[in-house]
């Protein structure tokens, strides 16, 4: 049975998850594995964390902290993250990834970690780990400490490999992301990278996978379309412009407009939602420049930022560039610059 309270707490943690919490305050009172029955589904954990601080003066910000949200009139679930919704299919549910080095340093398990869209991490440059090392198992949240797993390995010590620039560029979109949802008063500018509220960003990340890359490449391999998507959404004026026609189109019918910007979707439910803006979305630069699948090459129905220039200009010296790529952000505007002249 769990007690309404433990005789021993510790302070909430920048960016500290739901599970990563529970996991900490069981450790601290002596009993690792209290909670380790609600842990295998964010659902009971969710339900064990509103119970556990019930008296909290403010429970709702720590189940705000990746927690599981019950269907009402919809029958849908939910997942909550600050002030941003999504679908359980965007959250990594019965397994986890982890840093080592971050889990060595800070000794909690970030909010990021848990999305599914991270593969890496932010901060060290190395793919999250999700296999133990030791027993070959996915890593789970059931009858594990946060630095080992069930079978007793430590993660601490274990060798996560170098990640891409475009998953290092992918987790630090995300983990802005998550920073700025969370952060409901938006005075710390700490961000990895410009953020954007975590809901819009995996909503754009679905439309430039399922509807964006489908209608220019065919059979695109899982990494492409990740990597690729990095890219495209690198460039903020081409955020704006998917967001327009995917804001306008869903507001078109204004009773389903909540539900239609939810990520999460599946491939099927996303063409469903959003197929008829294929028409009017822009083919981004980044395939023009680098796919050799694209047969009908016309430049008009290429994406140029015209009057944003300066915008992606400041934006492109923001980025580290030792990580993301070997482009400097200078010789970036100049060839857009170029491309521009010559099909004015």
């Amino acid at each position: 049975m769990i007690e309404s309270s433990f005789l021993v707490t510790a302070p909430l943690r920048r960016r500290e998850s739901l599970r990563s919490r529970l996991t900490n305050l069981a450790y601290v009172n002596g009993n690792p594995l209290l909670l380790s029955r609600e842990l295998t589904s964010l659902r009971t954990a969710t339900a064990a964390a509103a119970h556990l601080f019930q008296h909290d003066p403010s429970p709702s910000s720590f189940c705000e902290r990746m927690g599981w949200i019950e269907p009402l009139a919809t029958g849908i679930s939910y997942v909550r993250l600050g002030d941003s919704l999504m679908l359980p299919q965007c959250v990594r549910l019965g397994y986890r990834a982890v840093c080592p080095a971050c889990l060595k340093r800070d000794g909690y398990s970030s909010c990021d970690w848990e999305l599914s869209a991270v593969k890496a991490c932010a901060v060290h440059r190395k793919f999250l780990i999700e296999i133990c090392p030791s027993c070959l198992r996915r890593l789970s949240w059931e009858r594990s400490g946060l630095s080992t797993c069930a079978c007793g390995c430590s993660l601490t010590e274990a060798v996560a490999e170098p990640a891409p620039p475009w998953a290092i560029r992918l987790a630090r979109m995300v983990r802005s992301a998550v920073e700025f949802s969370l952060d409901a008063t938006r005075e710390e500018p700490s961000y990895l990278w410009p953020p954007l509220r975590l809901e819009k960003l995996l909503l754009l990340m679905d439309v430039v996978r399922h509807i964006v890359l489908p209608k220019y490449l065919k059979n695109p391999s899982s990494m492409q379309v990740w990597e690729l998507s990095s890219e495209i959404l690198r460039d903020p004026s081409y955020q704006q412009h998917l967001w327009e026609h995917i804001f306008l189109h869903a507001s078109a019918s204004p009773l389903s407009l909540s539900a239609a910007l939810v990520p999460g979707k599946n491939a099927a439910e996303m063409a469903s939602t959003f197929a008829p803006i294929a028409a009017f979305i822009q083919m981004p630069r980044i395939l023009w420049r680098r796919s050799s699948q694209i047969d009908a090459r016309d430049r008009r129905a290429v994406f140029y930022p015209s009057s944003n220039l300066i915008q992606y200009a400041q934006f492109s010296k923001s980025l580290d560039e030792e990580v993301l790529d070997d482009v400097s952000p200078n010789t970036e505007v100049a060839a857009l610059s170029a491309e521009m002249t010559a099909n004015a």
